[in-house]
């Protein structure tokens, strides 16, 4: 499949991307707010839960997972490359900072294990003290990624995610969106980027999760998309949005007020990670005998966000 096609097929309309791109450490977290061991066997058995979850192929898109994890197999020993893909569902890999190695080659050997995209993010913290030059140069870094993906027929997702934890403002956020959008999109463009071949991931601009006052999704979406609709080339590819630490419910109410501002110049939809993953954890806890209603809990969490996605979300729609 071509790189254009393959983007397409990613941005398609009511469907959306799940990302279980988290880190070891990370997913340590998440096991242990739901007393889960942290175990390769839980690892492997969340993984079988998750990707086993019947129609999800419906929803999905793509899933995206880390590279630790793209070469890893269930216990029966499917490869989860492939158990993802005998869904008809796309498999993308999280590029990882610290796993040494020239990109080129592990994007040829991902590409044999079914990964047809690749992410690399920038996180970066919503704060009033400028650090534009060292940003840049992290930038420059995630425009080379981008064409040395586009060169192996891979698409590239281009992140830039905002650290969620802190006391900031949805003002501050969208303030540290515009001035990093710029950067990056100027970045993109001086390396000669193939927009149409490109995706960019980006965080909403919500409030931070100390702020006593948390901003309603009509102001979040608002704020989001003004700072995207002023920096992003129309000819981008796709658009998907973080779901940014927020809880479920908010990750989707805000994803739905977004919808409602459409049209605009490219596709969106949700790449969301804890918001989908939490309400699995929540039920599952690690048990066999609660992995049935764990896959009802992940099925019904992904299609209130493909609702959302076309704007007909509710609040009324979580107590069903």
């Amino acid at each position: 499949m071509a790189i254009h096609d393959t983007l397409r097929t990613i941005m398609q309309d009511g469907k959306g991307v799940l990302a279980v791109d988290q880190d070891a450490p990370t997913l340590q977290k998440y096991f242990s707010i739901f007393n889960i061991p942290n175990t390769e066997d839980s690892r492997q058995k969340y993984f079988e839960l998750l990707f086993g979850t019947p129609g999800i192929e419906k929803l999905l898109s793509a899933v995206i997972v880390p590279e630790e994890r793209v070469k890893q197999s269930s216990r029966s020993g499917v490869p989860f490359s492939d158990l993802i893909a005998s869904k008809n569902i796309l498999v993308g890999v999280h590029i990882d900072e610290t796993v040494s190695g020239d990109l080129s080659a592990r994007l040829q050997e991902y590409k044999s294990l079914a990964v047809v995209c690749a992410k690399k993010t920038a996180l970066v913290e919503v704060t009033d003290t400028p650090r534009a030059e060292e940003f840049r140069v992290y930038t420059q870094n995630l425009a080379e990624f981008a064409l040395i993906c586009q060169k192996k027929d891979v698409v590239p997702i281009v992140g830039l995610e905002l650290v969620h934890e802190g006391p900031h403002t949805t003002e501050q956020a969208e303030a540290t969106l515009v001035e990093k959008l710029t950067i990056l999109c100027d970045s993109l463009a001086s390396r000669g980027v193939d927009y149409k071949g490109l995706i960019i991931e980006v965080s909403m601009a919500s409030s931070g999760s100390e702020n006593p006052l948390p901003a309603e999704p009509k102001e979040v979406a608002e704020r989001t998309m003004r700072a995207l609709s002023s920096l992003i080339p129309g000819s981008i590819g796709g658009v998907l949005f973080f779901s940014d630490g927020e809880t479920p419910e908010m990750a989707t109410a805000n994803l739905n007020a977004i919808a409602r501002l459409e049209p605009f110049p490219w596709p969106v939809a949700f790449c969301f990670s804890r918001a989908l993953q939490e309400p699995v954890l929540r039920v599952w806890q690690g048990s066999d005998e609660h992995v049935v209603e764990a896959q009802a809990a992940f099925y019904e969490r992904l299609l209130l966000n493909v609702r959302a996605d076309a704007g007909g979300y509710g609040q009324g729609m979580e107590s069903r």
